[in-house]
């Protein structure tokens, strides 16, 4: 068996092809064969290969009746070699004369899958050589594999380990496919082994500006082997760690792409929207910048992103397949978008379903049809408190489930979430290994306490902590040192274990009953007006924005239970018996802490008035 087989993809590189293919043939390591293959060249290429045939009898020349790119050229090399090892070099660069033979002592003594050395840049102008801080990875690598994300024609492969594997790369794509072989290949290692004295020089001329790769056609490249990335890291057993060192490396590339200076608002646009659905792919939280999260926001506010996050909810419809491991209430006050999973339930509060105006105009008659068939509602059983509804918000649906848990299948996992206000579908990620999932902290620059009082009254604050000192008296001094900080958890938003879901709603039920009974009069209810357009509208922007001028509002017990599930879950995080996740919230509504009040009250209403007054052109009607 040839020890080492060289994979060499040509592609009009007249100018370069001599000298990388002399560095091949002239190798101290001389039990080789050299496999080109020509994609369709249009320059000298393949006359200067048919020349080295006649040259050197190791060399095999594929020449492509149509070209293929890249990917499909490597792959059509790795399929015909022979070797013990495999090797690439690109027909553009070249290789010292020692090293596939140091690669192959060190990989032959140590039985290891793979064998690398480093890359230097050679810049073809000067001659001159040097390695980069990029490829300054082997010690990385050393610590963790995970790192070997790049630079792959810098190491040799067992040819037995990549068929294996189906190690292969990407077809069809013009740039990025490097990455997904690496990614691939490192993953899978049991055994990795390097020699940074043999050499591989990366001809610096591809890296003119960075502008040259800021194309769409490239990015959309980009895209999709991203995706594919996340694909293979999300089916694999890999280590977080090594989870999140790949899934950085892919952010940080488009992230830093998105700030150059250099590309154009089209370009960034589409950058934008990758970094967005890898956020939603990931099986774990990333660290992104704020400026990107607040991008993100705004773009929410303007209905965008809903389609996407329901197709990566529905990836993980299957945990339910077997058993019933999750459902997630997803409360729905005015019909609006629709979430249609097998794990989130929806559920319709205080009222019918029925075709009214939201902020998202009025709901299509398929929409409606789809409510009315798969919508549970929080007023169908004995008992129920939905005339609580506009008083109580959420809990009105929370309290359906806890009340008949069996309908929903009596899962081990229930969550709550909003159908404008959802974690990240990563928050399904091994469910198992958790039992609390809830929403990332918010943090203010006033303490919660100032920040309730600003956003809806003192009123409010003094209602909870009387609420607190009588229902709760041991938890007293607790609630107001939770209030006293910077950051909490806000929204009615969580997966729990069942039993702490039970838990909860026996904890909430006390407070409520409390609440009712001490003050049943606190808020009265505005009888509905019906008028014309823009007294709904106005009217609706004033109660279901929370932007009123009032200082009190309809919703007047939702606040405070709100503001109380927050303690609920950070007192849980504070007990060390309970494992918990926190994840980034598809949040819509922060917009408007983020954005100046009217500006962002004149947003929604010109999107509920082309809305709505395009609806009635068309013969619809509003029901109340």
């Amino acid at each position: 068996m040839t020890k080492v087989s060289v994979i060499i993809p040509v592609y009009n590189t007249e100018k370069y092809l001599p000298k990388c293919l002399d560095s091949i043939i002239n190798q101290s390591l001389d039990d080789i064969e050299i496999i080109c293959i020509n994609d369709c060249s249009t320059d000298r290429s393949l006359e200067i290969l048919k020349y080295y045939v006649q040259k050197d009898k190791r060399i095999k020349l594929i020449n492509l009746p149509q070209n293929k790119g890249v990917g499909y050229a490597r792959n059509i090399g790795i399929d015909n070699a022979n070797g013990e090892y495999i090797g690439f070099v690109d027909s553009d660069d070249f290789i010292d004369l020692n090293f596939l033979e140091k690669l192959y002592i060190k990989a032959n003594e140590t039985k290891a899958d793979a064998a690398k050395g480093n890359i230097y840049n050679y810049d073809i102008n000067s001659g001159k050589s040097e390695l980069t801080d990029f490829y300054k990875m082997n010690e990385k690598i050393r610590k963790n594999k995970a790192y070997f994300y790049y630079g792959f024609t810098s190491a040799i492969y067992k040819k037995k380990f990549l068929d294996k594997y189906e190690i292969r790369f990407p077809e069809g794509i013009k740039y990025f496919e490097d990455p997904y072989f690496s990614i691939k290949a490192c993953i899978n290692y049991s055994k990795v082994t390097f020699d940074n004295s043999a050499k591989y020089y990366y001809s610096q001329y591809k890296h003119n500006s960075v502008s040259t790769h800021a194309i769409l056609e490239n990015f959309k490249d980009f895209k999709t082997i991203g995706l594919k990335i996340f694909d293979l890291l999300n089916e694999t057993n890999v280590s977080p760690k090594s989870y999140h060192i790949i899934a950085s490396f892919l952010f940080n590339f488009v992230i830093s792409n998105y700030h150059n200076a250099n590309i154009n608002e089209n370009i960034r646009e589409s950058l934008f929207g990758i970094i967005i659905e890898f956020l939603f792919i990931s099986k774990y939280n990333q660290t992104i910048p704020n400026i990107i999260y607040r991008k993100f926001t705004e773009e929410v506010c303007k209905y965008k992103y809903y389609d996407l996050i329901l197709k990566y909810y529905k990836k993980y419809d299957y945990l339910n397949k077997n058993q019933n491991i999750v459902k997630i209430l997803i409360s729905y006050i005015k019909p609006s978008f629709l979430f249609k999973t097998d794990i989130l339930t929806p559920i319709h509060l205080g009222r019918s379903v029925e075709k009214e105006i939201s902020k998202d105009g009025i709901a299509n008659d398929n929409d409606i049809k789809w409510l009315h068939k798969n919508c549970v509602g929080d007023d169908d059983f004995d008992g129920n408190i939905s005339y609580l509804n506009r008083r109580v918000g959420f809990f009105t649906g929370t309290f359906w489930a806890w009340k008949n848990y069996e309908k929903l299948g009596n899962p081990e996992y229930f969550g709550s979430m909003g159908y404008r206000r959802l974690l990240f579908p990563c928050c399904l990620n091994n469910i198992e290994k958790y039992d609390l999932i809830i929403p990332k902290k918010k943090f203010f620059r006033e303490t919660l306490k100032l920040q309730m009082i600003k956003c809806h009254g003192k009123l409010f604050y003094d209602i909870m902590i009387d609420t607190i000192e009588h229902v709760y008296p041991d938890d007293a001094d607790n609630v107001k040192f939770y209030f006293n900080r910077h950051s909490g958890y806000f929204a009615e938003m969580y997966i729990m274990k069942k039993e702490i879901f039970f838990e909860f709603c026996n904890w909430m039920l006390k407070i409520l009953n409390y609440l009712v009974k001490k003050y049943p009069n606190a808020i009265s209810v505005p009888q509905e007006e019906s008028c014309g357009v823009e007294t709904l509208l106005k009217n609706f922007i004033g109660h279901d924005l929370d932007l009123s001028d009032k200082e009190t509002d309809i919703r007047d017990f939702a606040f405070i239970i709100e503001r109380l599930t927050g303690y609920f879950l950070y007192k849980l995080t504070c007990n060390k018996i309970y494992k918990y996740n926190e994840v980034y919230i598809f949040e819509p509504d922060y917009i408007s802490s983020i954005c100046e009040k009217e500006n962002y009250k004149a947003l929604v209403l010109n999107k509920m008035r082309q809305n709505v007054l395009s609806s009635l052109k068309r013969g619809n009607t509003t029901e109340k």
